[in-house]
């Protein structure tokens, strides 16, 4: 099912950095949404994400021993924005945007941009407050 995000306010939860990249993980004042805006001087993304659970997703994905299906990061309008290894014996990942292969965009990452990434995605995993 498919939610479309509200005005609501956000503020900052958790965020993390590494080389070029910067994540801010933002969270609806009411705590019932979350936004995930990933930075680097080449791309600028921002994405509604249903839970929190998907930081750890993300992060087990960037650290795994490159498996071929693609991982639903979180959506963008009303496309999903997903991950995935390259299949072509490359060490690349992408970010895909879009509902199928005839209409989406491909986003290369090199591996030390998947370095990158890992990092800053653990430092958000840290970040995220457990409930007491």
């Amino acid at each position: 099912m498919e939610r479309e995000l509200s005005t609501a306010r956000f503020g900052l939860l958790a965020n993390g950095s590494s080389g070029p990249w910067c994540i801010d993980l933002d969270e609806s004042l009411d705590g019932h949404e979350w936004l995930l805006q990933i930075e680097s001087p080449r791309i600028c993304v921002t994405l509604g994400i249903g839970d929190l659970a998907k930081i750890n997703e993300v992060l087990s994905f960037l650290r795994s021993p490159r498996p071929f299906a693609a991982l639903c990061v979180g959506q963008f309008d009303s496309s999903n924005i997903s991950m995935q290894w390259d299949d072509e014996g490359c060490e690349r990942c992408c970010f895909i945007l879009g509902p199928n292969d005839r209409s989406m965009l491909r986003i290369g990452l090199t591996l030390e941009d998947t370095v990158h990434l890992a990092h800053a995605f653990a430092q958000v995993a840290e970040g995220i407050p457990q409930p007491a």
